[in-house]
């Protein structure tokens, strides 16, 4: 997943528990440079963040098949990309992918991702936003709940 990203510059740690069958835990540790991430509010891109992120993954393997990915991108150095502000985000993004599957002949997976942000600036701008993402498609697939300055969807 990683959605969003910018620039895959990282440094990975890999750490493997699985059985011969392929059944296990799989965790991924980076950090990834000027790592960017859209900012949604009442269903429409406001902003987009950038700043160095670091990125935890746990996947769940059964029999080879990957059956589970959590991902939690958290970064205190955020900017705007889109506005002259200096207003500087902390930010926790967790991602939770459930039921990803492949179809033969098609390196991309298919499912569903559920990710949840909150961006807090330090001149009091707070964005919180609930979203469905398609994992093959690579594109949103609707906000569930948003909770961005003036609003309270």
């Amino acid at each position: 997943m990683g959605i969003n990203v910018t620039q895959l510059s990282a440094q990975f740690i890999i750490k493997k528990d699985l059985n011969e069958k392929g059944t296990g835990t799989m965790i991924i540790i980076a950090t990834f440079n000027n790592f960017g991430n859209v900012v949604y509010c009442n269903d429409q891109i406001v902003d987009y963040l950038e700043g160095t992120a670091t990125m935890v993954t746990v996947a769940q393997f059964k029999n080879g098949v990957e059956q589970s990915v959590n991902q939690i991108f958290s970064g205190d150095d955020f900017h705007s990309t889109k506005t002259n502000s200096d207003e500087v985000f902390k930010f926790v993004e967790k991602d939770h992918a459930m039921n990803i599957y492949f179809v033969e002949g098609d390196p991309q997976p298919w499912g569903t991702d559920t990710f949840r942000f909150n961006y807090i600036g330090n001149k009091g701008t707070h964005y919180i936003a609930t979203c469905l993402w398609d994992v093959h498609s690579q594109t949103l697939a609707g906000v569930i709940r948003d909770v961005c300055p003036g609003n309270n969807k």
